[in-house]
This record gives structure tokens, sequence and C-alpha cells, in this order.
């Protein structure tokens, strides 16, 4: 589906926020945008980004090279060596700040081309 169709049936204070996202990742370089039924997924070889919809917020997931630790994260996975991903709720496009913005950037260089 494409990313109009995804908004066609979602809240009006989704899009900015993706957007946003979208907008920073794009100035990084090549990133394919793939909207399905359960959200958006940020890819480039491998998904590297999601941000999945949830009751009054979208929940941004992204994958790292190694540990970090911050407030702002909802949830965690940490997986086997260093990969771990984690979790942020936005409920507004300002919340795509300085830190957000870095972790997408730290997730776009980690993930292979």
């Amino acid at each position: 589906m494409s990313v109009d169709e995804y908004f066609s049936s979602r809240p009006d204070f989704e899009r900015p926020i993706f957007e946003e996202i979208r907008d920073h990742l794009e100035m990084m370089g090549d990133v394919r945008v793939e909207a399905v039924d359960v959200g958006i997924f940020f890819k480039r070889l491998r998904t590297f980004a999601e941000l999945r919809p949830m009751r009054g917020r979208l929940r941004l997931s992204f994958l790292v090279s190694r540990r970090l630790r911050h407030p702002r994260f909802v949830k965690r996975w940490e997986g086997s060596g260093s990969r771990a991903a984690y979790f942020v709720d936005l409920r507004a496009p300002e919340e795509v700040d300085d830190d957000v913005r870095d972790w997408l950037t730290e997730a776009y260089l980690a993930s292979p081309v």
C-alpha cells in the first residue's frame, strides 16, 4: 500500500510525525519507506526503524549496535552481542527532537546497504 493510502484511515496527528522522521532519514541518503497494515517500515537492505500506531501515540523502534540507556525508552530488546532495539513513544512532531534524530541516524548508518 502507498503511504497516502496508509494515512487515509489514520488519525491526523500521525502523518506529521512520520514526515519529520522520513525527512530526516532522506537527508541521510537512500531509504525505502514501506507502508503495511501494522505501520511504516524504514529500510535500507533490511528494516532499521519502524513506526507503529498505538492508542493516542506512535511507537518508534530502531536498531543499533550498542547498548543505550535513556528515560524516553518505553521498552527495549537486547539481542546477543551488541545488537539492540529501543522503543520511544511519539505524540507530536516536536517530539522528533535531536535525541530521536541522533538515534535514527545511528540506526541508519548501522544498517547494511
